[in-house]
Parts: structure tokens; C-alpha cells; sequence
């Protein structure tokens, strides 16, 4: 079935004064209606962020004919068909040389959402590299996904195990989706793409723990080259002093690995990354993960990094104690022992405590032939109406001496999402990360849910 536009006139005037998410949707059609509702939700958002980020009216033109085209027909079911995570995802970074946007997706064909030919979107990430990589203007190296691939993906025998129902039945979503991708939509030259793997269920299955799980297909990439096992070694030592535990649905620890991601491009330029997550939000202990316990202090830019990251706290006014996922709070509430609660009991401390489902963020990027690792921190919003954290947002801005981006940012930010009463609404700011680099400066991303609410 093909569904066409429905009186969809340009505004009064001259042609010349619609955008081109207008003009692009009295021409274009979909195979069927979930492909139209993604259209019609998603790309007016798409739209503005690059009309509002200023990118050249070609650019615009590419990206939104890119996503119609080749990003929709790989999102499986409509948005708000029930999902119970966020399958598409804007953002937009922010640095002194300029903005660029970014959008990140989970590839679900429409069977595999409602059969269990692909249960942990295995198939369906590869097909949706397959597709993408023949577009022009997109450049893609899959070495280094098929490198990691090989030790990170879920065999046969292992997810014919996840599968039995006692099992899956039980796991939370992270659990149950091996991959996501990301797409970089730069102002000039090629489209690039970014893999991530969840590793919870393999971690799961093979009684691993992620870091270990991630540490080895490191290592085993770099098969005695020492291009990543100089910048992966203060990591490593760092985390092996915490005795980190496989992952598991109902006792999750304070701090845990989850994620792996690399740039889909040539090994030599290829960003490999860890991320974990952190249930303790005080400052002292960010610090100290961020600088791997003191053995990043000499690392070029964490001084100046942690200078700017104390700032962030302090405007961000973050609500400092334990972040537990609320599953934990059921759990906690139908023991009757510590000891049946394993990782779940609470803390022996005096911190505060919140049942939120948010957890602090860090990431180590790993570039080929550098010595140290490069620190990011994920800040969630969601605690904060998003008017409040668009304030926040601004004041880092002014903070940076970012004053055209802080003086616009609130403006658009409604313009993303008219129908919003800022003031009533959290969530739709879900992210804010902060990283920084000697030659590059502060660099910082605003990550946007519930596109088209």
C-alpha cells in the first residue's frame, strides 16, 4: 500500500517560503503507514534542527531526503506503537568550530518486532548497514564492526538460551537488544555511521562481566599492534580494583559497564568507546572515575575538563545520592533480608536515595596510537522540567562564552516541540554529555526524546 500526502499545501505566499521538510512531503511517499507516521512525527523536527543549526539549504535537502528514504523503512513499527524504549533519537553537539547533528536509531523491521526471526536485532543491524552503505555520500568501513562482532554478538546456542521464556520473559530492554547505530550528518563531507553493542544479555549468558567482555575483543583487536592497549590499561587497572560482577536483571551494582561503540570507518580513524553507568551522583566520585582514580591527572585536558565539570554540577543543581532503577525499589520492598536482595539492598550509607531509573554516564573514547583514554560524562535531564533545563543548558552556553547558541537555544527548543508546555514536561532534553580536548575545547551534546510529542 502506498500512502500519499493529504492536502498538505504550501504556505501563503511565494513557493520560495517553505521549508524543505514542506516542499519534500507534497512529493513523497510510503510503503505503508507506519512509514508515513514516522515521516509526518519525526521529520518537521529533523527539519528545524537543521534549518535552526543553520546548515546549508542542500545539506538540508540531503539529510531529510536521507532519512525519508533510507532511515524510516528500517525503524520498524510507528512511533507510539507501543514500544517501551525510544527507537529514534536527536542530537545535536555543540563545540567552538559549530554544531552538527546526529541521529540515533534502533534498526527493527516490522517482523522482527512482532516475531522471533531477529529477538535481539542482530539481523536487523546488518541489514540496515547492508542498505546504507550503498547510498551515496555515506561512508562506511565495516572492519572494525566485524572485529568486534565477532567476540561481542550473541551466538546461536547462547540466545537460543536468553530465549527460553523464565528468561526473557524477565528482562528489562537493554537485555534484550544487542545494537543500536548512529548517523553523523556534518555540515560538509561524507555521512558516518556508529555501532553500539549491548552487552547485558551476553554478559548474561556467559556469566562475564561486560568490562571483561569488553577489554578482551579490545585486545583482540589490536592483536600486539599496542594501537589500543596503551589508552585501554589504565582503564583496565582501575576497574579491576572494583570486582566487577556478570550482569544480572534484578541485582544491577552501582557502577557497571554496559555499552561498546566504534565508528563504522577506516581503522586508523575509528573511535572505539566503553561506557558505564554510575547509581552514585556526587561530585568526588565522578571525579574520580573520570580521571581512572588519579591515573589520567597528567592526561592532557582533564584539569581544565574537571574545572568545567564542577561548574556543570553546580548549574545543573544535581540531586546528589543513589539513582536506582525503581525495579530495585520493588525488589527492596518485597525482601525481607538483605541477602535476597544480592546487589539490590540498599547502601550502607547515609546518602539519599532515588528510585528514578537515571544512573550518570561515562564514557572512554580509545583512539589508535594515543596514549590515554578520553573521558565523557552523560548528564540526564530528566529530574528537571525540560524549562529548567533548558536554563541549565544556557547557562553552560554563557559559561562556554557560547552567546548565539544561548541566546537561541529556548527558542528552538520550542520550536521542536510546539505542543509542549515546557514548564509542565520532563525528558524531552534526556541527555547532556560533556567532554573536552586540548585542541578542540569544550565539547558538549544535548540529546532530544520523544520526537514529534
Amino acid at each position: 500500500m502506498t500512502i500519499h500526502p493529504q492536502n498538505h499545501d504550501l504556505p501563503t505566499g511565494s513557493a520560495m517560503k517553505a521549508t524543505p521538510f514542506e516542499a519534500l512531503d507534497l512529493v513523497f511517499h510510503f510503503e505503508d503507514q507506519a512509514q508515513r507516521q514516522w515521516w509526518k512525527q519525526a521529520g518537521p523536527v529533523l527539519g528545524q534542527h537543521l534549518l535552526l543549526a543553520n546548515y546549508d539549504i542542500n545539506k538540508q535537502y540531503q539529510y531529510l531526503c536521507f532519512f525519508g528514504h533510507h532511515i524510516i523503512p528500517i525503524l520498524g513499527p510507528g512511533p507510539g506503537s507501543g514500544y517501551d524504549y525510544h527507537p529514534l533519537e536527536i542530537s545535536q553537539n555543540f563545540q567552538r568550530s559549530g554544531s552538527t547533528i546526529r541521529l540515533g536509531f534502533q534498526p527493527r523491521a516490522y517482523s522482527s518486532c512482532v516475531s522471533p526471526q531477529d529477538p535481539f536485532g542482530e539481523l536487523s543491524t546488518e541489514e540496515a548497514m547492508a542498505r546504507l552503505g550503498q547510498v551515496t555520500g555515506v561512508e562506511l568501513d565495516l572492519q572494525p564492526y566485524h572485529l568486534l562482532a565477532s567476540h561481542l554478538n550473541l551466538t546461536k546456542k547462547e540466545e537460543k538460551e536468553m530465549l527460553q521464556p523464565t528468561c526473557y520473559n524477565s528482562l528489562s530492554p537493554s537485555f534484550k537488544t544487542q545494537g543500536l547505530l548512529a548517523v553523523e550528518l556534518p555540515r560538509t563531507g561524507s555521512i558516518t555511521l556508529k555501532g553500539y553493542w549491548f552487552l547485558s544479555a551476553k554478559s548474561m549468558v556467559t556469566k562475564t562481566p561486560i568490562s571483561e567482555l569488553s577489554f578482551q575483543a579490545f585486545r583482540n583487536i589490536d592483536h600486539g599492534k599496542d594501537l589500543l592497549v596503551p589508552a585501554l590499561r589504565p582503564i583496565e587497572e582501575y576497574f579491576a580494583e572494583m570486582k566487577m560482577k556478570p550482569a544480572n536483571p534484578t541485582t544491577p551494582q552501582t557502577t557497571e559497564f554496559a555499552t561498546v561503540a566504534c565508528d563504522h570507518v577506516d581503522m586508523s580513524r575509528t573511535r572505539f568507546k566503553l561506557y558505564l553507568y554510575e547509581c552514585l551522583w556526587k561530585y568526588d566520585r565522578l571525579a574520580d572515575i573520570y580521571t581512572l582514580g588519579g591515573r589520567l591527572k597528567n592526561a592532557p585536558g582533564i584539569a581544565e575538563g574537571l574545572e568545567l565539570l564542577r561548574e556543570i554540577w553546580s548549574i545543573l543543581q544535581i540531586p546528589e545520592g543513589y539513582h536506582f532503577a525503581s525495579l530495585q525499589n520493588s525488589l527492596l520492598r518485597k525482601s525481607t533480608n538483605a541477602e535476597s536482595c544480592g546487589e539490590a539492598s540498599k547502601p550502607a550509607s547515609e546518602e539519599r536515595e532515588f528510585f528514578d531509573d537515571q544512573a550518570l554516564i561515562f564514557n572512554f573514547e580509545i583512539r589508535p596510537g594515543e596514549k590515554w583514554p578520553q573521558p565523557k560524562v552523560y548528564f540526564p535531564l530528566a529530574y528537571l522540567t525540560d524549562s529548567k533545563a533548558a536554563d541549565a543548558v544556557v547557562a553552560l552556553f554563557e559559561k562556554l562564552g557560547w552567546k548565539e547558541e544561548a541566546r537561541r537555544y529556548k527558542d528552538n527548543l520550542k520550536t521542536y516541540y510546539p505542543r509542549c508546555d515546557l514548564d509542565k514536561t520532563s525528558g524531552l532534553q534526556h541527555v547532556l554529555s560533556f567532554s573536552y580536548r586540548p585542541k578542540t575545547g569544550p565539547y558538549t551534546t544535548v540529546y532530544y526524546w520523544k520526537i514529534g510529542a
